[in-house]
């Protein structure tokens, strides 16, 4: 019988800090799979190799026996990249020595096509170091948006004289269901209105272009004044992002009035966000799906989104989508939802009727289908 695993970077005290972005979704990969009796795996820095580990110290289910010695048949999914090379080359190892089959989930490939939007260029070189490993040995590559599988194609094409399939398995949003919220004592502090306020959930680093909201949110307040609805900006400090976090915060007509930053919320803050802001923006530049245009649907709630990438596969047809360098569309965009309350609560109700809710179960369970697949490319 075949043998599941599941390969992470992730700490052991995982859930001791918010998970966003792609470790949310390695994470929450890595629990689905280890909950249908996969592996997990941890790369070993002493031994030089990954080793089996339970997901989480307390939290998870002991094995009641260790897995058998890793062989033929047996998968490896990786559902996020490794940056050393010590854990490629052992990845590597296993599939020419042990002839396991490995899968890898491929959220984007920007640091290669927009190397611009990322850190560092050693950053854009480790990333297609892993990525050009991968598509020499893995089996098969899964992607979250049609997007992010038709650059990977290209890609594929471009470097390599595999052939290689690459699979559909969009991301989902659960928060709503999963967590509680929680009106902590920094959320009552900042006094929010009620269904009043925009909220923009995402790192604060240049490509998720916070720099023209902020300038947008300027216009706004020259037009509006006091009825200007306040942004509320959530998430962590990214890279690259002092120019803006200094020039937003040493603004004095806006910093903690039109404009507020609440600094690496956790999933309950997230809820109390979702469920009592008026509606959502997401204009970032470049992304591999766009998680939080999603969750904002998942409230009910409106989303006015930048239409690029794999924007529009996030937002199901029922995300407003404006041109990320439109800052005119932007304003009337803004404007029409935050001033127009019957607008508002048409799109709640078109979202509540057309929104197609999807689950890590479901991730998962896909997931688990394409380690079955019996015919794979060499």
């Amino acid at each position: 019988m075949s043998s599941l695993y599941v390969a992470v970077n992730l700490r052991k005290n995982v859930l001791q800090e918010p998970l966003t972005g792609i470790p949310r979704v390695e994470y929450e990969i890595a629990r689905e799979l280890e909950a249908r009796g996969g592996h997990v795996l941890r790369y070993d820095q002493l031994l030089g190799r990954f080793r089996v580990t339970p997901l989480e110290n307390g939290r998870t289910r002991q094995a009641a026996k260790a897995p058998p010695a890793m062989g033929n048949g047996d998968t490896i999914v990786v559902p996020a990249i490794f940056w050393r090379q010590g854990h490629i080359d052992d990845l590597v190892r296993r599939r020419q020595v042990n002839k396991v089959r490995i899968g890898v989930y491929v959220h984007d490939i920007m640091p290669i096509r927009r190397p611009e939007l990322v850190s560092n260029e050693n950053g854009a070189m480790d990333f297609r170091r892993f990525v050009d490993a991968m598509i020499d040995c893995a089996d098969w590559l899964c992607v979250s948006s049609r997007f992010v599988g038709q650059d990977l194609t290209a890609y594929v094409r471009e470097t390599s004289k595999r052939t290689i399939p690459v699979h559909h398995v969009p991301l989902c949003a659960d928060l709503k269901d999963r967590v509680e919220e929680d009106f902590t004592r920094r959320l009552r502090g900042l006094d929010l209105p009620r269904d009043g306020y925009v909220l923009y959930v995402s790192t604060l680093n240049p490509r998720k272009n916070h720099t023209g909201m902020y300038w947008l949110w300027r216009q706004l307040a020259a037009e509006m004044g006091d009825a200007t609805p306040p942004l509320v900006l959530a998430g962590q400090r990214g890279w690259n992002d002092r120019d803006i976090f200094d020039l937003m915060s040493r603004d004095r007509e806006m910093w903690d009035r039109h404009i507020r930053f609440v600094e690496g919320p956790s999933d309950a803050e997230l809820v109390h966000l979702y469920r009592h802001c008026a509606f959502s923006i997401f204009p970032s530049f470049h992304e591999g799906w766009g998680l939080p245009i999603t969750e904002s649907l998942s409230f009910g709630k409106p989303c006015i989104a930048a239409d690029n990438t794999s924007l529009r596969e996030a937002g199901q047809g029922l995300a407003t989508h404006v041109d990320e360098l439109d800052g005119p569309g932007w304003l009337t965009a803004i404007k029409r939802l935050a001033l127009d309350a019957q607008y508002r609560r048409d799109c709640s109700a078109l979202i509540a009727e057309r929104y197609q809710q999807r689950t890590w179960h479901d991730v998962g369970g896909e997931i688990v289908k394409l380690t079955k697949i019996p015919v794979y490319p060499t």
